[in-house]
């Protein structure tokens, strides 16, 4: 089988190209610059934007499977073709999509996936866990992390465990599946629970600022998805 990724050197897109190598699949790893790809030996990896629909045909051909990105990698704006790309995806012969949400609201793409026929899971996750890298220049320089919400719950999930997810068979009997979460599903906790993990690799561990967890934002958390790290 051959496996169309997109979004292939972004964060979940690169453990999945590994995975679905590992497991012994032909991979096409679709980016908007092969020169700085960087990915495994095996991977067949071609240029192309989502935004260009016409222009991805060349990535279709000949592919069973496809994990798609409903956002444009360049400015993470929905993407708005989804017709088209669902279209070439048909005609393709493609049998199964995944599609990984860029924001809780459903994009064209995830609509014209699910009027297309093909089965298709869509991929929701709340937070990636790289996102914690943003904490890294005020624990490295002050030991301490610096957070403008830190009374907002989350659910952090590692990439690796989104792409395990968009990389498992589907159920031989499904020809659909609503928005599908990562294989174990975390329990929401805000900065300050998720802090004391850092004492699991950094001396001394890093601390919130005094009273942190108590302060009050001077504005409301956000109530999208973040998934700051997942680039094409």
């Amino acid at each position: 089988m051959t496996v169309l990724v997109t979004g292939a050197t972004g964060n979940v897109g690169r453990h999945l190209v590994a995975q679905l190598l590992d497991a012994g699949h032909r991979v096409r790893a679709l980016t908007r610059d092969p020169s700085k790809a960087a990915l495994p030996p095996g991977a067949e990896v071609v240029g192309g934007n989502l935004t260009d629909a016409p222009g991805l045909a060349r990535a279709f051909d000949g592919v069973t499977a496809a994990h798609l990105i409903n956002f444009n990698g360049e400015d993470y704006s929905l993407l708005a073709n989804g017709p088209e790309i669902t279209d070439l995806a048909r005609e393709a012969g493609v049998r199964r999509v995944t599609v990984l949400k860029g924001s809780p609201d459903k994009s064209p793409l995830e609509q014209a996936v699910e009027a297309s026929g093909l089965a298709w899971t869509h991929l929701g996750p709340v937070e990636f866990m790289c996102n914690a890298l943003e904490w890294t220049a005020s624990v490295r320089d002050e030991g301490v992390v610096r957070e403008a919400f830190p009374e907002a719950r989350s659910a952090m999930v590692h990439e690796a465990d989104i792409a395990a997810v968009a990389a498992a068979p589907p159920a031989p009997s499904s020809s659909g599946c609503a928005s599908t979460r990562p294989p174990s599903e975390p329990d929401p906790a805000d900065p300050a629970d998720r802090v004391p993990l850092g004492d699991l690799w950094c001396r001394p561990p890093p601390r919130l600022p005094r009273g942190a967890r108590t302060a009050s934002p001077r504005t409301a958390p956000p109530t999208t998805p973040r998934s700051d790290c997942a680039q094409e």
